[in-house]
């Protein structure tokens, strides 16, 4: 996180190099030109708490770059957020989580990641309550083309899940959350992963 902080402190400090191209970001999904970090940097300033984590993805619109921020103070808890760039454009952000359930409270930075949509790339956050992980935990995943988020919350042996779910054209998203929860479950072995609440 703070080496995170450091970088892009750089970054900005460092200034434009010469002949850099000006919001030409949208090449290239899993990287970003230090010009292009500068002016996703310019677009953090409204987050909350501390970025612990991000990921570059691909979006479902070819000609934009995305990026999930994981970020968490004590204040504002466990926040996801999704910045774009459209071809010509700086950043800007595209979604915010706002705080998370208590059920998030529990988390890692390498509880942000990404899995393959086909077409584009979507972003899932992952985290458990306080005092009772691994029996009460909750999974968001983000959709890009849908610039929607679904949820799926497991409490001591029933999930529940986000009311926009029922729709029948998210029904692949439903079954998608169901695998994750039961890959959770079966990978909450004693001494596998340990967890971190700020």
């Amino acid at each position: 996180m703070r080496a995170v902080v450091t970088v892009i402190a750089l970054l900005l400090l460092s200034g434009s190099p010469a002949g850099a191209s000006q919001n030409n970001c949208s090449s290239g999904a899993y990287s970003l030109s230090l010009q292009c970090f500068r002016e996703f940097a310019d677009s953090l300033t409204s987050l909350p708490g501390y970025i612990e984590s991000i990921r570059l993805f691909r979006d479902s619109d070819q000609n934009s770059k995305s990026i999930a921020v994981a970020t968490f103070d004590d204040k504002n808890g466990w926040q996801v957020s999704i910045f774009s760039a459209l071809k010509g454009k700086p950043f800007s952000l595209e979604w915010n989580s706002g705080k998370l359930d208590d059920s998030f409270s529990v988390s890692y930075p390498e509880a942000l990641s990404l899995f393959d949509l086909e077409s584009e790339d979507g972003v899932v956050f992952e985290g458990c309550a306080p005092h009772v992980c691994p029996d009460v935990f909750s999974i968001l995943i983000y959709v890009p083309s849908k610039r929607a988020d679904f949820v799926a919350t497991y409490i001591r042996g029933t999930i529940s899940y986000s009311p926009n779910l029922d729709s029948p054209d998210n029904r692949s998203y439903k079954v998608l959350l169901k695998q994750l929860v039961n890959q959770r479950r079966v990978a909450q072995v004693p001494g596998v992963k340990s967890e971190r609440n700020h």
